[in-house]
């Protein structure tokens, strides 16, 4: 039961003041006052009888419609409470956004994510709700989000007592990414009706896409390595010689940094068949453990950095992990090689690039990366260069074979030149031992007849020689029978 009234304005005076000579207020208890009544207050006034039987009284406003509609809403919540519905929101939005943040902070824990983790995501949801300025849910809105994340990206260098740097738009869209975590799972605990960032997608750049990663041709990572190997100065506690090994083992195994940095001595296996490296569920970015196989050339020379060391000692310690960009683009530049759109996890594009090249199936590519989907292995590490879509268009069917020289000749072309053109082609294959094919020949000579595709062929030169069988493709050219 709800009613409204205004109630009767009634002050207490003493000789015609309201207040006593010494400047306090005076009320009923003050001996001599005087009862004055001047009317009703010009504020309405709310009467809601609870169901235990309380008179909860409520400022409303001067507008008696409003002050209407007003208790109405409150006689809804109130009965809501009363038979559990929509009780729980109501009690969870009066809590203040910090303290759903420290149960969200305790919620990532549980989850297994590791303290620096959630220390980072934390700081980055506190940073946008102390930029917007808000205290509980109902606050929150995307314009507002939207707001401090432009305040995130051009920093505040006008802020003496805290400046901060322009953010890039990747770390710009990290900030986004946590406080849209935080705020879906407010509603996923039943701590919010809905997701107020929902519709929110992450920032573009304005048309102009940010410059993607490239991976490393062989040559290049030669060179690094090198480089690296070769260097006098040493980077937070990594010499050239340990920078060098580093990055062979990235290249070798697609390990993520932080992944490398908790590799000891004892994690590697380099006189088993295979030679393998062993990762600690603690270490690996999906809390799992893997035993990921290595190469015998890089087992081998791995060999002697791993000697006399002690099984464990971490083999890369310190904080390089944390600059491992700006650590490889000071090798890059040394060794001569483009440093622009590579940093330290072009290694892992790398290796994954390689596999693919290898001709291993996707699934074998994927296991091996470690990715939740084929769609992240091929979509985001697997780099194709032009050589690669050489080696696809060279292997498109031949179907000039099948195009008479009467044909041809009618046409008005070179009936002879195109009939020895048609005996001779040029195709993409990958050396193999076994029932595959076998490449014996050098560049000018003739080797064995073979078969390729079911076509016997006759090996007349090899235009790119130099490569050993199984690492790439070659070009050839064959005669065909």
């Amino acid at each position: 039961m709800a009613s409204l009234y205004r109630p009767r304005v009634v002050t207490y005076k003493l000789n015609g003041r309201c207040r006593t000579p010494d400047g306090q207020r005076v009320t009923k208890t003050t001996p001599g006052a005087v009862r004055v009544e001047s009317g009703r207050s010009p504020t309405w006034y709310g009467k809601i009888v609870l169901p235990d039987g309380r008179v909860r009284r409520v400022k409303l406003t001067t507008d008696k419609a409003a002050s209407k509609q007003i208790l109405s809403k409150i006689v809804v919540e109130a009965k809501l409470e009363e038979y559990q519905l929509g009780g729980q929101f109501a009690a969870e939005g009066r809590r203040t956004l910090e303290q759903h943040l420290a149960d969200y902070q305790r919620y990532l824990a549980d989850r297994g994510r590791t303290p620096k983790h959630v220390a980072m995501t934390v700081a980055r949801i506190r940073a946008i709700l102390d930029g917007c300025r808000y205290v509980r849910i109902n606050e929150i809105q995307p314009s507002g989000v939207m707001g401090c994340l432009a305040d995130v990206r051009r920093g505040r260098p006008d802020d003496a007592e805290n400046p901060a740097a322009e953010k890039s738009l990747a770390t710009t869209n990290y900030y986004l990414t946590a406080v849209k975590g935080f705020t879906r799972w407010l509603w996923r605990d039943r701590r919010a009706v809905a997701d107020p960032l929902a519709g929110m997608s992450k920032l573009s750049s304005d048309g102009v896409a940010p410059q993607a990663r490239r991976d490393f041709s062989e040559d290049e990572l030669r060179r690094l390595i090198v480089a690296a190997r070769s260097s006098a100065w040493t980077f937070r506690g990594l010499t050239g010689n340990d920078r060098a090994a580093l990055y062979l083992t990235a290249a070798g195994t697609g390990f993520r940094a932080g992944e490398l940095a908790s590799l000891t001595p004892a994690s590697f296996d380099l006189a088993g068949d295979p030679p393998s490296v062993r990762l600690a569920g603690t270490a690996t970015k999906n809390r799992k453990a893997a035993s990921q196989p290595i190469a015998v050339a890089t087992a081998d020379a791995l060999m002697p950095f791993l000697t006399n060391r002690t099984a464990s000692e971490a083999l890369w310690p310190g904080t390089w992990n944390e600059k491992a960009a700006e650590m490889i683009r000071s090798d890059l530049k040394a060794a001569g090689v483009d440093a622009d759109g590579r940093d330290f996890h072009c290694l892992r594009h790398t290796y994954v690039s390689a596999l693919i090249r290898s001709g291993a199936s996707v699934k074998t590519v994927q296991t091996l990366a470690r990715h939740s989907t084929p769609t992240l292995t091929l979509g985001r590490y697997a780099h194709v260069g032009l050589m690669d879509l050489s080696s696809a268009v060279d292997m498109l069917p031949d179907l000039s074979s099948n195009m008479s020289p009467d044909t041809l000749a009618a046409t008005g072309t070179d009936g002879a030149a195109r009939r020895d053109r048609a005996l001779t082609k040029t195709v993409r294959i990958r050396g193999y031992s076994g029932d595959k094919l076998r490449l014996n020949g050098q560049r000018g000579e003739e080797s064995k007849d073979t078969t390729i595709y079911g076509k016997s062929t006759s090996i007349l030169a090899v235009d790119s020689p130099g490569f050993e069988p199984g690492t790439c493709g070659l070009k050839v050219r064959c005669s065909t029978s």
